[in-house]
């Protein structure tokens, strides 16, 4: 019996040495939060009062954008080097998605 309790003090204790700098890592995490949604809420109403449009996709083929927001980058670089033919290397394609999706936050 005193090794069951034994065995469950330390077990007890081990988890509340572990918890301890994890609960401050998820608070960590949660600050950077809270202040990224404030950053994005700050942009948000200076693009407002600038009047200006956040647009990352316009111009871009509905097939590209499409692909883009499933997630598919591979399919929007072939998406976009189709649209694009001979003009465009697969290389320069692949450069121009990665800088649409910089710009759109993904």
């Amino acid at each position: 019996m005193n090794d069951i309790i034994l065995v469950a003090s330390a077990a007890a204790v081990l988890a509340v040495a572990l918890a301890v700098p994890f609960g401050k890592s998820i608070e960590d995490i949660r600050k950077r939060m809270s202040a990224l949604r404030r950053i994005e809420m700050k942009l948000d109403l200076l693009l407002q009062h600038a009047n200006i449009e956040f647009e990352p996709y316009k111009g871009l083929p509905p097939e590209v954008v499409d692909a883009l927001q499933r997630g598919e980058k591979l399919e929007a670089i072939k998406a976009y080097y189709k649209v694009r033919g001979r003009n465009l290397s697969l290389k320069e394609a692949k450069k121009f998605i990665e800088d649409v999706q910089r710009r759109a936050g993904g």
